[in-house]
């Protein structure tokens, strides 16, 4: 498996919710792959994670 290594991560806040409670905000990626590539998705956080890939429920985290 291609795999880039980590090296840090950063924090991602919608525009002017960074104090508030309760946000419900959607994160998209798209990108562009043949069927033997591997992908790995890390996500750390005190959050509630659904996860879909294509459109189908993967995992709620």
């Amino acid at each position: 498996m291609n795999q880039i290594n980590f090296i840090s991560a950063l924090p991602v806040w919608p525009i002017g919710r960074a104090c508030m409670m309760n946000n419900f905000v959607l994160f998209k990626a798209i990108f562009n792959s043949d069927e033997e590539n591997t992908f790995l998705l890390r996500i750390t956080g005190s959050s509630l994670y659904r996860i879909r890939l294509n459109g189908s429920f993967l995992n709620t985290k």
